[in-house]
């Protein structure tokens, strides 16, 4: 009963700070800017008159995926592709072509149910490490490097891989890092063994 009250209140603390954090704090950082109407307008219509279908698109393109060319073919387009590579910009757009509910309550259902999977996995092994004996603080640190390990291999390898960036990764290493460090708190108090209970 501990283990799902704990995994309940961590995915609550997670819920509740992604919601203060994305609505009155991540607008200082800096990390995620808006476009001026007039920007925003010239934009989406150059996306809906070139791009088909909802998807993820990167440009550059490699000019040689999944096409038969000839080896000398294949070696101009990469050439050239290389130039726009090297000169610029890069970009990866993240395209919907339909429309979404602003408050769509789905959403938040779904943002919930992530989290809680997410809490249920790392109370899993802190009820392993309280089995051994694990005090307060270990099990604390236990979700605090769960958090660490998430923002390494999500958000740093967005950072180096698809140069996402420093400004928008920090914002979601923020976001992810102090998220599971106060879904620790929760986590480790109310996730307990006896043998835990005497430290």
């Amino acid at each position: 009963m501990r283990a799902i009250l704990g995994a309940l209140a961590g995915a609550v603390v997670l819920f509740v700070w992604g919601f203060v954090f994305w609505v009155q704090l991540a607008w200082t950082l800096d990390g995620l800017r808006a476009l001026e109407p007039a920007q925003e307008e010239a934009i989406v219509a150059t996306l809906q008159a070139n791009i088909p279908e909802t998807g993820v698109y990167y440009f550059p393109g490699m000019p040689t995926h999944g096409k038969d060319l000839s080896d000398e073919e294949g070696k101009r387009r990469t050439e050239e592709w290389t130039a726009r590579h090297e000169a610029g910009p890069l970009g990866t757009i993240v395209f919907n072509a339909q429309g979404r509910s602003v408050q769509d309550p789905v959403v938040f259902i779904r943002g919930f149910l992530i989290n809680l999977i997410a809490t249920i996995l790392v109370s899993i092994v802190v009820i392993m490490a309280g089995a051994g004996g694990a005090g307060f603080g270990k099990r604390w640190m236990i979700v605090l490097i769960f958090g660490l390990g998430a923002s390494v291999t999500t958000h740093l390898v967005q950072w180096n891989w698809m140069y996402v960036p420093t400004d928008n990764v920090i914002m979601a290493c923020i976001d992810t890092v102090v998220g599971w460090a106060l879904a620790g708190l929760a986590i480790a108090a109310i996730i307990r063994t006896p043998k835990a209970r005497t430290k």
